[in-house]
């Protein structure tokens, strides 16, 4: 079994990196999935070299442990704390919660498209109600590229 250790960058692979053989000595570990990691918090406080408790303190906590469950995903932070980090490392929001970025995009996908569906089988007909609903698609399909049979 080969080693996890990646000649390369001198550092062990992760877990879900493949060590791949270049030459006889020399090995490159690929991603095997290329999904954003859920939050990017420990590597930006690591750069901006500030402790867990600093950060702590800056979120008005009175350690670095609430910091510490957020950085291993433990629990999400708040809105609050969220808008925080951002302000903090100056890094929008959804890019240091990438993860949770995809999860919400997915879910919030797949309840447009049901939603789409409702409307569009409520949109039938002419009277105020019906014209409302189309209006309501017509929003969607403008907004989030709903794609439907009538719109």
């Amino acid at each position: 079994m080969r080693s996890p250790f990646n000649a390369v960058s001198g550092r062990y692979t992760a877990k879900g990196d493949w060590p791949v053989p270049l030459f006889k000595n020399l090995t490159i570990c690929f991603r095997m999935h290329n999904h954003p990691l859920e939050n990017y918090l420990r590597m930006h406080r690591r750069r901006s070299g500030l402790t867990q408790r600093e950060i702590g303190f800056l979120f008005g906590c009175k350690d670095g442990a609430t910091l510490s469950r957020y950085e291993r995903r433990k629990r999400l932070p708040s809105l609050r704390i969220a808008i925080a980090c951002g302000a903090i490392f100056k890094i929008p929001v959804t890019e240091l919660f990438p993860g949770v970025r995809e999860e919400v995009d997915r879910d919030l996908a797949s309840r447009i498209g049901r939603l789409g569906a409702d409307l569009l089988t409520k949109s039938r007909g002419d009277d105020k109600h019906h014209r409302a609903h189309r209006q309501k698609l017509a929003w969607l399909a403008e907004h989030h590229g709903l794609v439907t049979s009538d719109a």
